[in-house]
């Protein structure tokens, strides 16, 4: 995907699928191809350091996944050290 993102995602559009999960790294150079493949995005997985900087960023990130129509924003993993105290 890094060295052909265009044709890749016409790749993936072209064996018949409709939707993409992406990731948040990178996704703005990326995002007018996805948008010229056709290839609706739905969902995206977001870094933890964007998650854990507080409320004034989580409400940018989620605000630009709005803007790239993304429907749900996946949080996948909090790192052992940012979950808190251990028992």
């Amino acid at each position: 995907m890094p060295q052909k993102p265009a044709e890749t995602l016409n790749a993936i559009r072209a064996i018949g699928y409709q939707e993409i999960e992406a990731t948040w790294a990178n996704f703005d150079k990326i995002w007018t191809m996805v948008q010229a493949s056709g290839l609706k995005a739905v969902s995206m997985h977001v870094d933890n350091k964007l998650m854990t900087k507080g409320a004034d960023e989580m409400s940018r990130v989620v605000d630009q996944l709005k803007g790239w129509g993304f429907q749900y924003g996946v949080h996948p993993y909090v790192p052992q050290e940012d979950r808190g105290a251990r028992m």
